[in-house]
């Protein structure tokens, strides 16, 4: 089950990074202010997958 979970939340977040670093790179910031918004996004990402594992625990 560890693993599924694991491998679910590798997927899940790095599809989400890919869709908002196409959807950044068309607003046009610098790359520092990309790297930024991708790194945020991406602990959003996983603090929302720590939430639901911890509601469904």
């Amino acid at each position: 089950m560890n693993a599924a979970l694991l491998a679910s939340t590798i997927a899940l977040t790095v599809a989400l990074v890919l869709i908002c670093a196409r959807a950044v790179h068309r607003v046009g910031l610098s790359w520092k202010q990309q790297v930024v918004m991708l790194t945020i996004e991406a602990a959003l990402a996983l603090a929302v997958i720590a939430l639901q594992v911890m509601a469904h625990s």
